[in-house]
């Protein structure tokens, strides 16, 4: 997202499809370029920048979408973004992150996330994990260090219950191989 095109096409995309939520993850914006993108884009738009070569994720909210923001945690080193708040009156959190391509577990650790485990309180999180949650059905190709995989999976589908997280897509899908990310 570091190019205005770019920017322009994402958008673009967003209301086209009449997306309300958005979470986007290596937006490689600088603080110039995220607050020009605030006014442009309308609607309520919160991020994080670090460099506009690495990391960076935005969460925006479409015009007319009622979502109050009631706290915002933003990360000084680009990885998330954690909004609480309520839509039509409902608690509600959203969360936009991008995990290390390494030590996951250690990353996700340290993320504060006790606020969002209130049992009352919805949570999205939309992001890039940078692991799998099986290695079996989310990769198409074994990873080269299974040990490691394998390890990191479990830390993740750990820490994702721990947080009362589910994957979606794959709750609709249990057998599926298809993926989001192709290399």
């Amino acid at each position: 997202m570091a190019s205005p095109r770019k920017r322009q096409q994402i958008h673009a995309y967003l209301r086209r499809h009449q997306i309300h939520f958005a979470m986007l993850q290596e937006t490689h914006l600088d603080k110039s370029s995220l607050e020009h993108t605030k006014v442009k884009w309308k609607g309520q738009l919160y991020g994080t920048t670090f460099s506009t070569y690495a990391r960076g994720v935005v969460i925006w909210i479409a015009p007319g979408v009622p979502y109050v923001t009631s706290r915002v945690q933003v990360d000084p080193h680009g990885r998330y973004v954690l909004l609480e708040g309520s839509l039509d009156g409902e608690p509600m959190a959203l969360a936009s992150i991008y995990t290390p391509n390494s030590n996951q577990w250690d990353f996700l650790r340290t993320l504060n996330t006790s606020r969002l485990n209130d049992p009352e309180m919805d949570v999205i999180w939309g992001g890039d994990f940078n692991c799998v949650l099986d290695i079996h059905k989310d990769r198409s190709v074994p990873p080269l260090d299974n040990t490691l995989a394998k390890r990191a999976s479990l830390e993740l589908a750990e820490w994702a219950s721990n947080n009362r997280l589910s994957e979606i897509w794959r709750i609709g899908h249990p057998a599926h191989r298809e993926y989001s990310f192709y290399s």
